[in-house]
């Protein structure tokens, strides 16, 4: 068992403690920011800020995938926090002119063109086409 000192005295008395409950005592004054919380509440708190920078994150995610700015709707999550992710779903979700024409047209088919492979380089080309856009290869469509 090691012992070390905790106050100024040199002598082992009360002052002295076992060295795993003073690395303890560090951890949990850490943790604890010194303000007085319980290792529960700084936990709760360092939960909330986790919680909060992923709203964040997540609502500048759906920006960046709806071709909105990044920086934009990470900074209004960090401010607003959920608030700020329901915002961004909510606003991309009904200004998401990519998303609502190209999967859906007026009569509920795919406005997505049919794609075929260039029989010469493998690229991918709309069936319409009769020549590769990429090689200027026939596709071989007969009308």
């Amino acid at each position: 068992m090691v012992l070390t000192r905790d106050a100024v005295s040199a002598s082992p008395g009360p002052n002295w403690k076992r060295e795993s409950e003073c690395r303890e005592v560090r951890v949990s004054s850490l943790l604890t920011f010194s303000a007085g919380l319980s290792l529960a509440q700084a936990s709760v708190i360092l939960v909330a800020v986790m919680l909060w920078v992923a709203c964040a994150l997540k609502a500048a995610g759906i920006a960046h995938n709806n071709d909105g700015n990044y920086q934009l709707w990470a900074a209004v999550g960090l401010l607003t926090g959920p608030v700020g992710l329901a915002a961004s779903y909510f606003y991309f979700r009904a200004t998401g002119e990519r998303h609502r024409t190209a999967r859906y047209s007026v009569d509920g088919r795919s406005d997505l063109p049919q794609m075929t492979s260039c029989p010469k380089c493998g690229q991918s080309v709309p069936k319409i086409y009769e020549n590769c856009q990429f090689c200027g290869q026939p596709l071989g469509k007969k009308r």
